[in-house]
């Protein structure tokens, strides 16, 4: 339950962090500055960056994975 609670608040708090450039408030409370210390523009990015990340190391294992297999299959 405790885990479920804290992936709900987490999501809350970046479903927050990413829409603040649409309302125009990032810069303009400081308790909004504090609660949200790096730019909403990384919001955006870092989703991009974490799957290029993950379909490119995923590929590197399953072309490793197939390379190894036709190794076997010829000798």
């Amino acid at each position: 339950m405790n885990r479920f609670v804290l992936i709900c608040l987490f999501f809350a708090y970046y479903t927050i962090w990413s829409l603040l450039p649409i309302f125009e408030i990032e810069n303009s409370n400081p308790v909004i500055s504090l609660l949200f210390p790096i730019s909403s523009d990384v919001a955006i990015f870092l989703p991009i960056f974490l799957l290029l990340i993950g379909f490119t190391l995923t590929g590197s294992v399953l072309g490793v994975l197939l390379l190894r297999s036709d190794k076997k299959k010829n000798t």
